[in-house]
């Protein structure tokens, strides 16, 4: 089914709707909301290039992080580019740039690039795929 122009901005909104769910859920350590917009079958790789296959595994991760290492890790998420390769499959560059928890932004810390394969299902767009990279 082809799109218009129209068509893309609107559902580009919606995806950034989900992006910035994602980004509070993260800021407020949430795994549980955080993983909401991932598919049951999603796959990721982090950071350290651990890849991580399913929704429970991601889930797993998330929690452990957020009770470890990302207990105090705050970021603001600015999405980059949405490229529609159809009308249900996005892919969506989001720049993550740490920040204090007040949402200041932190001037020398690691910022880092995510690439997500968003999928639509039932009028809601989930994250199928996705990498994050950190920026040299």
């Amino acid at each position: 089914m082809a799109q218009n122009a129209d068509d893309h901005e609107k559902e580009g909104l919606l995806i950034k709707e989900i992006i910035a769910e994602m980004e509070s859920a993260h800021n407020r350590h949430h795994a549980d909301e955080l993983d909401l917009h991932f598919t049951a079958n999603a796959t990721w790789v982090n950071v350290l290039g651990a890849r991580l296959s399913g929704w429970n595994q991601i889930n797993t991760a998330h929690r452990l992080a957020y009770e470890g290492p990302l207990r105090n890790s705050y970021a603001r998420y600015e999405v980059l580019n949405i490229s529609f390769v159809r009308s249900d499959v996005a892919i969506v560059h989001i720049g993550q740039h740490p920040t204090n928890h007040l949402g200041q932004d932190l001037e020398d810390a690691q910022k880092s690039i995510a690439i997500y394969v968003m999928t639509k299902d039932s009028n809601t767009w989930k994250v199928a795929a996705g990498q994050n990279t950190f920026i040299q």
